[in-house]
């Protein structure tokens, strides 16, 4: 538990330059990763932000922390310093992220701009930009007990000027902090912040001008930051904030007075603490213990440390002027026994979590003494698991538990169509929609839920194939036009899947055929299964069920090529992307209605885009994942389109 050491002041009747001061928890160790990039493409350069870096450099240094700073970073610089960063993170109690400028966020998801960033269309930020959840997973993986990260990356992305960007808005999308974490943004959600007319950008220069004030919370601080900020802007920028710190958080605790007196021709040093005999250091070397007086010293900066077993440890760097003397009198505060934190990311999130094994209910964060402790995780439609933790003193532990759902057995029933479609039968459940916060590579509007479905229906085994449309259709669209009757029809609309349905049901006649909801094609995709893709986490074995951006020699590939998942369905990741029957609407995304827990049969039908699933033949692993959601207009046509039928008895 961080232990807070607190200053006082011993007010002499002298009145010579007396100057008030800060000091910081010793308690704690701190390290910090301070980026600012300034040098970019022509156009795009910015006056501040290695000014910025350098100067939030010095001033974390002054409270104690570790700094590891870099200027005008490429893409491989950035991943290597956060690398770097995060092994280094596993040491310290508090870590934190400065980032200064361009920053850019596609489809929900906040990048780091590099200096050789050439960036044509929002495709390329994915491959040429930092993501910033890469340092916010570096931060949950340390295990650090405080985490912040600071973005002044809010300006105006001058490479989106040429994009056609309809999915993205204007500076950084909200990010939800992670247990023990603050994320701090130089302005609000969406919103693009002033470059500052000074040497500094406006946000960092309200920053360093709070962030060593003496005795505030770090929330206060950030207040004081926003309220400075807001006043120089004229409320045109209003810094923000997303934390779930568990405790409070002093970048400088307490406040003192270091009083500077005339000494005559000899500098002196005086120390003073609230317990005798702890030992005073200079520059590493021990000068003494408690009460220390008249110590001769050299004028110049010193570094001064107080420590005594079984007290918190002050430590501070100090200036003494030739011919004069500093009086400093400190608090140690005694030490008390650290307790355990205990936090549970569930799969289904609304999972019950007990302890059984003590009294009292179980809540994130719950603090324990140190031993053995007996988790209970348990939800309806679910496998109950237990497990035994051990806690260590002062630890802060997470755990992690995926339920297995009670397995939903489908009956062996197929059919196939008058034209080769093949079908099989998908009895009605319920399961878990979106993924945890956790999974590698979720997007911010993947939100986990529950989901029933009421209705039976038939699935497509197999995307619909170039043969099958022109039998239907009379033409063939593809692009890949050469690949043969198997591979999946490609470049169609949504509205063209609708037009290919109403003349296949006029053609069939008694089977209404239809494209999939998005909950039923997720529900067909996972197949009973709760990880990333339907057989697993792994992306090493994406390419034996998918034809995508590591194997497919950019190109589809005939159907039923790879294996199946556990109904029996073909290439659900992968080969082209599927359209489903859902409306979207991209500017309420984060909050859309058929993501409520526990809805039934959900369909959206606001907003003029429409849904599509899978990933294709040029899409990194990531996005075939069985949560991953994407979206189109509906007359959009290109080689990466193509769907699945869905049919009602």
């Amino acid at each position: 538990m961080r232990q807070k050491i607190i200053f006082f002041a011993v007010l002499l009747l002298l009145a010579w330059f007396v100057r008030p001061d800060i000091s910081v928890s010793g308690q704690d160790r701190r390290i910090a990763l301070v980026i600012g990039n300034a040098k970019y493409p022509a156009g795009a350069s910015l006056e501040n932000p290695v000014n910025d870096a350098r100067a939030i450099k010095k001033a974390l240094e002054n409270l104690n922390f570790t700094v590891l700073k870099y200027e005008n970073c490429t893409q491989k610089d950035i991943k290597k310093a956060i690398d770097i960063f995060g092994k280094k993170l596993k040491q310290y109690d508090v870590g934190l992220f400065f980032y200064a400028r361009h920053g850019v966020q596609v489809k929900g998801n906040n990048y780091l701009i590099p200096a050789d960033a050439k960036l044509e269309n929002e495709n390329d930020v994915e491959y040429d930009c930092v993501k910033v959840g890469r340092v916010l997973a570096k931060m949950e993986s340390a295990g650090t007990k405080t985490n912040i990260v600071i973005l002044d990356a809010c300006r105006d992305n001058p490479f989106e000027r040429s994009w056609n960007r309809g999915s993205n808005g204007n500076g950084l999308a909200s990010m939800n902090a992670p247990p023990g974490s603050l994320i701090a943004y130089a302005t609000s959600p969406g919103k693009t912040a002033l470059d500052g007319a000074g040497k500094h950008g406006l946000y960092t220069s309200a920053l360093l001008k709070h962030i060593d004030s003496p005795g505030i919370t770090i929330l206060e601080m950030f207040q004081q930051v926003r309220s400075t900020v807001m006043t120089e802007s004229g409320k045109k920028q209003v810094p923000w904030e997303s934390t779930s710190l568990n405790e409070n958080f002093y970048f400088a605790s307490g406040s003192s007075l270091i009083v500077d007196e005339p000494a005559g021709k000899k500098s002196a040093l005086y120390v003073k603490a609230n317990v005798s005999g702890a030992r005073v250091f200079v520059d590493e070397e021990m000068m003494g213990t408690t009460n220390l007086d008249n110590i001769e010293i050299s004028p110049g900066e010193h570094r001064i440390r107080v420590e005594k077993d079984g007290y918190g440890t002050y430590s501070k760097t100090v200036c003494i002027k030739t011919g004069r003397s500093l009086i400093l009198t400190v608090y140690l505060e005694p030490e008390s026994a650290p307790k355990s934190s205990l936090y549970a990311n569930t799969s289904p999130s609304d999972a019950k979590i007990r302890i059984l094994n003590i009294s009292p209910e179980f809540y994130q964060g719950i603090e324990l003494d140190p031993g053995k402790y007996h988790v209970e995780v348990s939800s309806n439609g679910y496998e109950t698991e237990k497990k035994w933790i051990e806690l260590e003193a002062g630890e802060y532990e997470k755990i992690s538990i995926r339920l297995k759902p009670v397995a939903i057995v489908q009956q062996d029933r197929s059919m196939t169509n008058a034209i080769g479609m093949k079908f099989v039968y998908i009895k009605p459940g319920t399961f878990i929609m979106g993924s945890p916060p956790d999974e590698f590579g979720r997007e911010s509007d993947a939100k986990q839920h529950k989901v029933t479905l009421t209705k039976e229906f038939y699935m497509q085994t197999t995307e619909v194939t170039q043969g099958q449309w022109e039998a239907v259709m009379g033409n063939n669209p593809s692009y890949f036009n050469n690949c043969g009757d198997d591979c999946p029809v490609e470049q169609v609309s949504w509205n063209d899947a609708q037009e290919f349905i109403r003349n296949l049901n006029r053609k069939e006649g008694g089977w209404k055929y239809r494209l999939p909801t998005e909950a039923e094609w997720e529900y067909a995709c996972r197949a009973g299964s709760i990880g990333r893709f339907c057989f697993g986490d792994s992306d090493n074995k994406l390419g034996y069920y998918a034809w995508y951006g590591s194997n497919s020699r950019k190109k589809t590939h005939a159907v039923e090529q790879k294996k199946p998942n556990a109904w029996g369905l073909y290439d659900m990741h992968g080969n082209v992307w599927e359209w489903c029957q859902d409306n979207f609407n991209w500017k309420v995304k984060l909050v859309r209605n058929i993501y409520r827990d526990g809805i039934v049969d959900p369909l959206c039908t606001e907003g003029s885009f429409r849904v599509c699933r899978s990933g294709g033949w040029f899409s990194s692993a990531h996005y075939c994942r069985s949560a991953n959601i994407n979206y189109y207009s509906p007359g959009r046509r290109f080689s990466l389109l193509g769907f699945r039928l869905a049919m009602t008895p």
